[in-house]
């Protein structure tokens, strides 16, 4: 079995069962260990499933997901995004910075700006606290 056709049975498997541990999955498919967490980074990465302790969780598509389990899925392309937004804020602006799993990405990335930054968030104004901005 490819790579690719197991990841489409665990997606069923995933709507079934609603939960499974990478212990399981090694089982269930008779792989090591390590291709079955491999399998759970990528589905979780790639946003096809939540990540949890010891395994995956589907993601239920009547809700969204907490706050938590966004800030997992797509972290490398947040972080890009982030990066492309950091190039609008310059020095002695005031920036109203929201609370999305994207802008607290940014938050990081203006360390040290001059800046006066208004924020709606816990997270991004303790990231912020934390940093060398003058004023939050």
């Amino acid at each position: 079995m490819t790579q690719e056709e197991r990841l489409i049975q665990i997606k069923k498997l995933l709507k079934e069962k609603h939960q499974l541990s990478t212990r399981k999955l090694a089982e269930h498919f008779q792989i090591s260990f390590d291709t079955a967490r491999r399998n759970v980074i990528h589905l979780t990465s790639t946003g096809q499933a939540i990540r949890i302790h010891g395994g995956l969780m589907e993601i239920d598509q009547n809700s969204v997901p907490d706050f938590l389990a966004r800030n997992q899925i797509q972290s490398p392309i947040k972080l890009k995004m982030a990066k492309m937004a950091k190039r609008f804020v310059h020095p002695g602006q005031c920036d109203f910075i929201g609370s999305s799993t994207i802008l607290k990405q940014l938050c990081p990335l203006l360390n040290g700006m001059d800046l006066q930054v208004v924020t709606n968030s816990i997270d991004n104004a303790l990231s912020m606290l934390t940093s060398e901005i003058p004023s939050v």
